[in-house]
């Protein structure tokens, strides 16, 4: 069997977005599940069984709340998985309006290019590294 560890926000309030933010994350749980390697349990090797996360076959999504200031809430999310020998982690970052459940882009904060605001980020890793 492979595992699926999930923790997913659910928002309470009076806030007409929060409805949509919350479909928004409900729908992630089956795109986790999508996921999953189960190609791997089709054929299995009964002399090493899979025994989920024990054996590294695992999907894990933990979200969290970063910020909220005023009517804009951020909720973070740290990842883990693997399949068997392969594994990775990441994290996401999402930012929502409360009162409309639209998401915000980077875009929509900052009156720059792309290129420009990635290159202000790089400029500042670098440094932090440095």
């Amino acid at each position: 069997y492979v595992e699926l560890d999930l923790l997913l926000p659910k928002l309470e309030g009076n806030y007409d977005g929060i409805p949509i933010i919350n479909a928004y994350f409900a729908d992630k749980e089956q795109s986790y599940y999508e996921m999953l390697p189960m190609e791997m349990l089709e054929q299995p090797d009964e002399s090493k069984p899979i025994e989920g996360k024990s054996s590294g076959y695992f999907i894990s999504a933990y979200y969290y709340l970063e910020t909220r200031m005023g009517e804009l809430i951020s909720i973070a999310a740290d990842f883990d998985g693997g399949a068997g020998g392969v594994s990775w982690a990441a994290l996401e970052g999402n930012t929502f309006d409360l009162n409309t459940g639209k998401q915000i882009k980077l875009s929509d904060l900052f009156r720059v290019s792309e290129d420009e605001y990635l290159g202000l980020i790089y400029d500042y890793v670098s440094n932090e590294i440095t």
